[in-house]
């Protein structure tokens, strides 16, 4: 029975490649069964060679999860013992500012082909604070980066994992529910400054405006949570640094999970007409091993507005109330 169990085993198996075609050490590969769910797991040796061995036949999804490089997915490997599958695997970089698998290629490319942001100083408040009001856009530099990616706890980890393998079709945007809050520019963003409060208007897949107050206010004491959380931003010579609180835990952090104790601190700077600084911090002892940071440059785009947009997908209040 044992000689028969080992027959009708299958395996896969190849060679894990880094971004410069290099082999790549140490990489955990994996593969699910699609019929029972099963996973398996190899790591590549010093030469990116891997092997996925006693795989039942069957089909397989192989796929590489690792923060130094984009997610991997094959779909669809059919394992027929006693064959051997082979594949190889090329990682590539994972650049990016917390984007969405495939999508900042494009955007650099479109980003690029625009014209420069205006030149001159930056604009200031009548009451001598610098002003960030304008529509943004990430600069292609920023684009085109590498930011630092979150060190994810296991269920943190495990539940990332499960939106890659799920073509994030739970990614809530896709169902008219907000994104995060924050300055990214992926798309346009319109900042409206007064003295006592800062508005955001973003156009991503879901229209979002969020409040910041500049009032010398506080938390307050019963805080309760919300998709965009309680913003608080305070002075710091000409950087301005908020603070938010108080979000859910149904957002997603670009495709990346968080608890409702996530932290966001920024820091915004105009060094001059033409651009935003934004350094971010995402603090949430409950996901993250450590916080971890990003930094982005918008630039100005006079050219450019945030256009209305109905999302009513989510629309499920016909569905609980009678219209008679």
């Amino acid at each position: 029975m044992m000689a028969l169990c080992q027959t009708e085993a299958g395996s896969i198996a190849g060679s894990v490649f880094g971004p410069a075609h290099a082999p790549a050490a140490g990489v955990s590969v994996e593969a699910r069964n699609t019929e029972t769910g099963t996973d398996y797991k190899a790591v590549s040796s010093p030469k990116g060679e891997y092997t996925l061995a006693q795989l039942p036949p069957g089909k397989y999804d192989v796929f590489v999860i690792d923060a130094k490089y984009r997610p991997f997915v094959r779909r669809g490997i059919v394992i027929r013992q006693p064959q051997p599958a082979a594949l190889e695997i090329q990682l590539a970089s994972n650049a990016g500012m917390l984007a969405t698998l495939g999508e900042m290629p494009a955007l650099f490319e479109l980003l690029s082909k625009r014209p420069p942001p205006p030149q001159g100083p930056a604009p200031k408040t009548d009451d001598g604070k610098p002003d960030f009001s304008g529509v943004w856009l990430i600069s292609p530099t920023s684009a085109g980066g590498r930011a630092q990616q979150p060190d994810l706890l296991p269920w943190a980890r495990a539940q990332y994992r499960e939106r890659v393998l799920n073509d994030y079709k739970d990614k809530p945007s896709a169902r008219c529910l907000p994104e995060l809050a924050g300055f990214l520019g992926r798309w346009p963003i319109k900042i409206v400054q007064t003295s006592k409060l800062l508005v955001t208007l973003r156009s991503d897949d879901v229209i979002t405006a969020h409040q910041v107050y500049l009032d010398g206010r506080s938390f307050p004491q019963d805080l309760e949570s919300s998709w965009q959380g309680y913003s608080i931003g305070k002075w710091e010579s000409d950087s301005l640094v908020i603070d938010t609180l108080g979000l859910n835990d149904k957002t997603w952090l670009n495709m990346f999970p968080h608890s409702a104790k996530l932290h966001i601190t920024e820091r915004l700077r105009r060094p001059d007409l033409g651009h935003l600084e934004v350094e971010t911090k995402y603090d949430d002892p409950e996901s993250f091993r450590t916080p971890f940071q990003t930094k982005i440059v918008n630039v100005l785009a006079p050219d450019e507005e945030v256009e209305e947009y109905v999302c009513a997908e989510n629309n499920q209040y016909r569905d609980h109330v009678s219209t008679n």
